[in-house]
């Protein structure tokens, strides 16, 4: 009964800290000279690598919505599919993430 627990914690916090697919406008070549100029390692604070992870995790798309942001099929989402919209999918999921692991279905 504690592993399932632990596997439902696990879960629950994978997806809580899951990262959002954006289209990329870039080519793939500028990418590749991105990733180049960017590979010098950089000391940072530990302020510094929360704010750069809250901005890299789907946490930030949910609090600060964005006009312009396109889907995996390159449609524009809605201010509300990018918030509450994600919030309604995820209390979704966890109900029957629990209904799956504690209840057996």
């Amino acid at each position: 009964m504690k592993l399932r627990k632990l596997l439902l914690a696990l879960m629950l916090s994978l997806f809580a800290f899951s990262v959002t697919i954006q289209a990329n406008e870039h080519s793939q070549t500028e990418v590749t000279q991105e990733v180049k100029e960017e590979s010098i390692y950089v000391s940072r604070s530990v302020g510094e690598m929360l704010a750069s992870f809250y901005d890299t995790t789907g946490l930030k798309a949910i609090v600060e919505p964005q006009e312009g942001v396109k889907n995996g099929q390159g449609k524009e989402m809605t201010i509300f599919a990018q918030g509450w919209g994600r919030v309604i999918m995820f209390t979704i999921i966890f109900i029957l993430f629990y209904l799956a692991i504690a209840k057996g279905f």
